[in-house]
């Protein structure tokens, strides 16, 4: 379909299995399923250096929320700072994670043994 000006009116009015994309945010979409709609992001990513094959793209589609619960205004605004992660050559999926220490050998087998007292297993 054609992209059109995502709105209230125009969100309310879909019908399961339609897509729509936003024409104010480029790569910002809605996609009705069997219950509520959807508000997707689109784009590739592209990683290596700028000087032909080396880059080629990855695509990437993210859920923002549903359209009752989140607002056009917040996804039209989520979806500019992702997709200008995206465009930095990020990716906004792989979030870093927090580390509570390196496990070692011996940190595991203490958590193991000490599991092992819980369930009163030998």
């Amino acid at each position: 379909m054609a992209a059109v000006k995502l709105t209230k009116t125009v969100l309310e009015r879909m019908q399961p299995g339609d897509l729509v994309r936003d024409n104010v945010v480029r790569g910002l979409f809605a996609q009705k399923g069997e219950g509520a709609v959807s508000l997707k992001i689109q784009a590739d990513l592209r990683h290596g250096q700028r000087n032909g094959a080396a880059r080629k793209p990855i695509s990437i589609r993210m859920t923002l929320g549903q359209f009752p619960t989140l607002t056009l205004d917040a996804a039209r605004n989520e979806a500019q700072r992702l997709l200008a992660t995206i465009k930095s050559g990020t990716d906004p999926r792989t979030a870093p994670t927090a580390v509570e220490g390196e496990w070692t050998v011996a940190r595991m087998r203490d958590e193991y043994l000490a599991d092992l007292e819980i369930r009163e297993k030998a």
